[in-house]
């Protein structure tokens, strides 16, 4: 009997070490689909000017720079992505390049740890989890038919799901990413608590202060990762403590106090973390955070939520309100043991989290960021059925089985040929473009744009309103510290951005182009505080593909109009106001209008249910943009601001709206004009001058806004000369203005653009 004793127990020690090594290789498949996926994004050094990459990597340059989050500069997106985005650059070289890969990596990463957190809390077995998963990963990246028509359901979560092949807008990925590191976190907390416990004994005695306390750390770490779902975590978390409490005690004023209690040291927690990530500037990183969501609530040009009833109650994100429900009351019904916490409690912690978060974002933007939630759904969901399936199985130990071989043979088939590609291609291949040693790899768009700059500047430094890769190349960071205009939010965030910009030592300032990118209109709109100082000091000398860059004007420049235009304010009804500019016939440029309004609530039933409200600006006057909903922009419910209006041939308008109309009036109390601003529309680009006989031919980008610009002009001037317009006649995407220069050629060499390409109309 005892040889038999023996003997089984040899076997299960054999079982139980063949079963480590099966999960060792299923991770170590798990991180090398993850890098080998990830090799893919750092192929060539790309970017794009407008919440591009350079969102992730501005942050992690600077901090391997030395520099000090909320001192020096600040990441809009979270400590989180900071410091995780880091360590994932760093492991993956350290440059821009490496910041491609490494987001790559964290984003696919972080889709693979949804599924391991969702899957380990239904089956608890972390082989199948991680065979299923990789099954997965290596589904998602192969597309078979079946995968995309059936298994990925709705178009919604199908969306979702793939949005983690890239890493996206704002790292929505990276930044949810706490959603599993959280449960992940717990996890390792309660071994380690287990582990103690069997040693010192005295230890479970302070058991409910353990609890209490670890719990309210970790809550506090939650809630510094992100505005979104860090934030959703913490008060979730919060909340799972009130609940669990009170499932074990069926005492809901004990239940309440834990909750209570566990909210102070996530404060303290909250403190402490911020002071270390920062080095001791939680101030700074409060001012940020808080400013942030405070702006958020007006500032993009989303569909706005305005009632309590604008939740997102959608048919999916109900389903996953509806599980979380579930899941909460079979913890209930369970009485919060370990058992049913793990098998339930994750799973409503994490659906429950994510509709937080999405509704969260949905209220205060009113844009939508489902991805991270309808991916903990789809798993949630997939790995339920797989249970049910489990439980109507009667061989399940063969089909285990099967699975961890269809995973081996899978998952190694593609990184065996994956690995093979990337290595021909990082070693072998021949590179397309050109290779940029500032940002670690081949470029092939830009790059001309970025050198020809580079020339430009002659290591001048600039304020850029995007700080993309022409700071790398030159070895600069944008002064201010906040890397995209559309990150100063918040009150004395703006108030520093602008000090810095009026009192900085910089030679130039850098915009996007409007005829690159139409949201440069609602940019100048929506940071009309900004463009008006540089409207009102700087002319625009030079442009690359994708920039313009201006320069201090001298005392020769003028570039102002002062006192010389009519205002008239037309009531259109009691939540709408027209306001019109009016002067010279000859005048283009921008009107600097100062409001001083309220938009106050109707007094009726549907406005009580009211959050918020603000106020709508429209250019409803000449329009250049190609897309006329980036001509108008929203401002917060009651301020005094200045406000930008197109004036074209004398003449522009502006409606503001009070919003949501059916529930808000506007009270107008004063407005102003007293400056027009003649440099946003008297300045051209030009990409040649050829000389001919007594005259020159320049050519100019067509767009709507040059041909109007031209047409009305009469003369442009080149260093520093006038030159009268003869003709302008249209070249498919060109504009060739056609000017009379005597015997003089104005570009005898050639080089008369290479330092000012930006030329000036006269009328």
């Amino acid at each position: 009997m005892d040889k038999i004793d023996i003997h089984k127990g040899i076997m299960q020690l054999k079982k139980i070490k063949i079963e480590r090594w099966i999960i060792a290789f299923e991770i170590l498949l798990l991180i090398s689909i993850c890098i080998l996926h990830a090799l893919k994004a750092g192929h060539y050094t790309n970017f794009d000017p407008i919440n591009g990459t350079f969102q992730n990597f501005n942050p992690v340059r600077r901090l391997l720079s030395g520099q000090i989050p909320y001192d020096s500069f600040q990441d809009y997106l979270g400590l989180g992505h900071l410091y995780i985005g880091t360590l994932a650059t760093l492991l993956f070289g350290g440059d821009y390049q490496a910041s491609l890969i490494g987001f790559s990596f964290l984003t696919f990463f972080s889709l693979a740890l949804i599924s391991l957190m969702v899957g380990y809390a239904i089956f608890k077995n972390r082989k199948n989890v991680l065979a299923i998963t990789n099954i997965f990963l290596i589904m998602l990246l192969v597309q078979p038919l079946f995968f995309t028509n059936a298994l990925l359901g709705t178009n919604e979560i199908s969306a979702a799901v793939h949005y983690a092949l890239g890493t996206g807008i704002s790292a929505r990925f990276v930044r949810g990413m706490i959603l599993p590191i959280s449960c992940w976190i717990f996890y390792v907390a309660c071994l380690a608590y287990t582990k103690i416990k069997t040693k010192k004994e005295n230890i479970a005695r302070h058991r409910y202060a353990i609890q209490v306390c670890g719990t309210g750390f970790i809550a506090g770490f939650c809630f510094i990762w992100s505005n979104d779902y860090g934030i959703s975590c913490w008060l979730c978390i919060c909340i799972m403590m009130f609940f669990l409490m009170l499932s074990r005690t069926r005492k809901i004023g004990k239940s309440f106090l834990t909750a209570l209690l566990t909210m102070l040291v996530s404060f303290v927690s909250i403190f402490l973390l911020v002071e270390i990530f920062t080095l001791g500037n939680f101030p700074e990183w409060l001012r940020s955070t808080f400013g942030t969501g405070g702006y958020q609530l007006w500032y993009f040009n989303f569909k706005k939520s305005y009632y309590l009833y604008d939740v997102d109650f959608s048919f999916i994100m109900l389903i996953q309100a509806f599980l979380c429900l579930i899941y909460l009351a079979n913890l209930f019904r369970c009485r919060g043991t370990k058992n049913s916490l793990i098998r339930y409690g994750i799973l409503a912690f994490l659906n429950m989290t994510s509709f937080c978060a999405v509704n969260e974002y949905c209220m205060i933007s009113g844009g939508t960021s489902r991805e991270v939630a309808l991916t903990v759904l789809f798993f949630t969901i997939i790995y339920e059925i797989f249970y049910v399936i489990k439980l109507y199985i009667p061989s399940y130990n063969r089909v285990q089985k099967i699975m961890l071989v269809i995973s081996a043979v899978v998952s190694l088939s593609w990184t065996i040929s994956t690995f093979k590609e990337e290595a021909i291609f990082y070693k072998f291949s021949i590179k397309k473009g050109e290779y940029m040693a500032a940002l670690g790899g081949n470029m092939t768009t830009r790059y001309k744009a970025l050198k020809e700059t580079d020339k430009f500047l002659k290591d001048e430094n600039y304020f850029a309103t995007y700080a993309t890769a022409q700071e790398v190349v030159s070895g600069i960071f944008q002064p201010s510290g906040t890397d995209y205009i559309i990150h100063v939010l918040g009150d004395q965030q703006r108030q520093d951005y602008l000090n810095e910009f009026t009192e900085g030592d910089f030679k130039y300032a850098a915009t996007i182009k409007k005829s690159y990118e139409p949201w440069e209109y609602w940019i100048e709109r929506a940071n009309w505080f900004f463009y008006r100082e540089l409207y009102r000091g700087w002319h625009p000398v030079y442009a690359n593909s994708y920039e313009v860059y201006w320069e201090r004007n001298t005392s020769k420049d003028t570039n102002v109009i002062a006192n010389d235009c009519n205002i008239n304010v037309v009531d259109i009804d009691d939540s709408t106001k027209k306001i019109i500019i009016q002067a010279d016939s000859e005048i283009n440029g921008i009107a600097d209008v100062y409001i001083d309004y309220e938009v106050k609530k109707r007094d009726r039933l549907l406005a009580k249910l009211l959050f918020r409200t603000d106020l709508k600006v429209k250019n409803t006057g000449t329009v250049f943009c190609s897309d006329k909903a980036l001509e108008s922009n929203f401002l917060r419910d009651a301020s005094k601001e200045y406000v930008p209006v197109p004036v074209v041939d004398g003449y522009g308008e502006i409606t503001l709206t009070a919003n949501p109309t059916e529930s808000a009036t506007l009270l107008l109390n004063n407005a102003e004009c007293s400056d027009i601003y003649l440099t946003p529309l008297h300045y051209v680009e030009a990409t040649s001058i050829t000389d001919k006989a007594g005259k020159a031919v320049i050519s100019v980008p067509k767009n709507k806004q040059t041909k109007k610009l031209l047409d009305s002009a009469d003369g442009i001037i080149v260093a520093d000369t006038e030159y009268p317009i003869s003709k302008v006649e249209e070249s498919g995407k060109r504009l060739l203005v056609t000017v009379m220069t005597g015997r003089t050629p104005i570009n005898p060499d050639g080089s008369v653009l290479q330092n000012n390409n930006m030329l000036q109309l006269t009328d």
